[in-house]
């Protein structure tokens, strides 16, 4: 299959078969067997940013392409955007908002530990994501999965961390890991056995352990490192007689920002972007100039297949030639939620194909 559509792929509510998008701020259910579309409702926002929807500059520039999603059930998803969180109910054909986020327009990731035999406390966690180049305090916060209120259970102190990565329920160890954000000491992994009550520094000061995409396989941390001025590889965190260490497995393109875990494989892309240092206000607005951590101007689609240990690019696409700040890296994203891999929703950003488009591949990932 490799077919595009116009819409921001969402969340899978139903695996490889049903997923919620987004078409110019209306909220839909794709049945991707029947190619039929179902409206759910239209996103309450303003009639402002609904115009700009419709201008992929502007939509690029306000960057109001950019969400989070979670799946709840097979009903409800979880979906942050623009600084708001909404719950979307499927059946009731219901969106409304149930908790701010309070820094930064979403988090990167969104945790879910449901209920089960274990000591972690289940429900929804999430980290702080916004620039905060001044490192001042940074959390962790916590919603109930019922009633959606939401409380901080963790708060890194200034100069700790600049924000939080990602977010991951270790279902082994019973345990969260916590994966910061982004220079010095900032760049590191963190692991808490007791819900947030206290919190261990496992490894930190290296861009070896910044990384946003992140799975868990037989007891194993597998991730691709985010770092836009150094080299940047899959890497794999495991227990070595009592110490944790980690294993550069194979190198790639570029830093990862976007990916999640689809069947047995691991599935990422590397974006385009710069080092982030800048000679002045108008070398931010206008630079092309790639980082030393991306090898050219390509987002490439990794698959890792968690079984074989094959690492493979199934996709690449050029960045287009507008600026990175003003109109986003290139990049291609993912929508929430589980799918088995056979097929792979690629949203497209700043790239000189399928412009803020869909495009679905043959995943074969497994």
């Amino acid at each position: 299959m490799k077919k595009a559509y116009s819409y921001i792929p969402l969340c899978w509510i139903s695996s490889d078969s049903l997923l919620v998008c987004n078409r110019k701020s209306q909220l839909l259910v794709h049945d991707l067997q029947s190619d039929k579309f179902e409206l759910i409702g239209g996103l309450p926002l303003s009639s402002k940013h609904k115009l700009f929807m419709h201008f992929s500059l502007a939509a690029r520039a306000l960057r109001l392409v950019n969400y989070t999603s979670l799946s709840l059930d097979e009903n409800r998803i979880l979906f942050a955007y623009r600084g708001v969180a909404y719950l979307v109910d499927i059946l009731q054909k219901e969106i409304k908002p149930v908790f701010n986020i309070d820094k930064g327009k979403r988090p990167l990731f969104f945790c879910h530990v449901k209920e089960g035999n274990h000591r972690t406390k289940a429900g929804i966690y999430y980290g702080d994501y916004c620039g905060n180049p001044d490192k001042n305090p940074i959390n962790i916060l916590y919603v109930n999965p019922e009633t959606f209120e939401k409380k901080v259970v963790y708060t890194f102190e200034k100069g700790s961390v600049n924000h939080i990565h990602n977010v991951v329920y270790d279902e082994v160890r019973d345990c969260i890991w916590v994966f910061s954000g982004d220079f010095g000491d900032a760049a590191a992994i963190w692991r808490t056995d007791d819900s947030f009550k206290t919190v261990e520094c496992v490894l930190k000061g290296n861009q070896d352990y910044r990384a946003d995409v992140v799975t868990i396989y037989e007891g194993e941390l597998w991730y691709a490192t985010d770092a836009p001025f150094a080299p940047n590889h899959l890497m794999r965190l495991y227990e070595n007689q009592g110490e944790w260490a980690v294993e550069k497995v194979a190198p790639l393109k570029g830093p990862v920002i976007y990916g999640g875990r689809m069947g047995d494989s691991l599935v990422f892309s590397t974006d385009v972007e710069s080092d982030g240092i800048y000679k002045n206000r108008l070398d931010c607005l206008t630079s092309r100039k790639l980082g030393k951590g991306i090898k050219d101007y390509y987002a490439y689609l990794y698959t890792f297949n968690l079984k074989t240990k094959e690492l493979k690019v199934i996709y690449q696409c050029k960045k287009d030639i507008l600026p990175f700040v003003v109109f986003q890296f290139g990049a291609i994203m993912f929508p929430g939620g589980y799918c088995d891999g056979r097929i792979i929703p690629a949203f497209h950003v700043a790239l000189n194909k399928y412009p803020l488009k869909t495009l679905y591949l043959n995943g074969d990932t497994n």
